[in-house]
């Protein structure tokens, strides 16, 4: 995964680093001087952030990733932390920052707490910029089962291996990528749920969870919004009329 994220053309893990380059610039204009980014990964973003001239904090889950981004960003500061879990910081910040559509991928519960969690980090003006996959992107999603030999290693295993996986669309807009991936030593099953989100559902979540929604783009370079395009990015503010 964190070679996946490295490589500057493959968009499995992360988006292509041309485009992280043009949503960097994008998200500094419109952010405040100190920006926190929930699954930072090996710090694509945040250190660019950081050469924009923000203090800006990085939490993910793993371990190796973090390593990777203390290693080549000594600006930022980074913790290897569940952001389902409560902040690992007392520090306040002006803007989070939750990109690649991580957030489709929890369970609505789990998405409650993760907002509860990114209002904890911010001031009383701060805002939030995540994106989500759209209806768009759900009505273009193709269901299908192939099957691939790798002889030597990729994206799954460092071994040869062999993949199966399954494409599967469900109602209430959700999708599930099921890869088995076999090896000589073992079989492993992956599982890739992803829910698909219309303006007026985002905006209630949001809303549900204290905050107000200021702005809508078709991604997290700033596009300006067409509702054609495969993500809804949204630009969103703490609610201070609430508690």
């Amino acid at each position: 995964m964190l070679q996946a994220h490295l490589d500057p053309s493959f968009e499995g893990a992360t988006r292509n680093h041309h485009f992280i380059d043009k949503s960097a610039a994008f998200i500094s204009t419109i952010a405040g001087p100190r920006i926190i980014d929930f699954g930072c990964g090996p710090g694509l973003y945040t250190k660019r952030f950081a050469k924009l001239g923000h203090n800006v904090t990085g939490l993910d889950f793993s371990s190796r990733s973090v390593e990777y981004a203390k290693a080549h960003d000594s600006q930022s500061t980074y913790y290897v932390h569940d952001y389902l879990q409560p902040p690992p910081t007392e520090m306040l910040h002006d803007f989070a920052t939750m990109i690649y559509c991580d957030y489709g991928a929890l369970s609505k519960e789990n998405r409650k707490t993760l907002l509860h969690n990114l209002k904890q980090t911010l001031t009383t003006e701060g805002q939030l910029f995540l994106d989500v996959f759209s209806m768009h992107q759900y009505d273009a999603f193709e269901e299908a089962m192939t099957w691939e030999h790798h002889p030597s290693s990729g994206f799954w295993s460092n071994e040869p291996h062999l993949t199966l996986t399954k494409n599967t669309r469900y109602t209430k807009n959700i999708t599930l990528e099921q890869t088995v991936v076999t090896t000589e030593e073992e079989t492993v099953v992956h599982y890739i749920w992803n829910e698909y989100f219309t303006l007026k559902q985002l905006e209630q979540e949001l809303i549900d969870a204290g905050f107000l929604v200021e702005k809508y783009f078709d991604d997290v370079s700033g596009t300006t919004y067409t509702g054609q395009a495969p993500t809804i990015a949204v630009l969103a503010r703490v609610d201070n009329t609430r508690s």
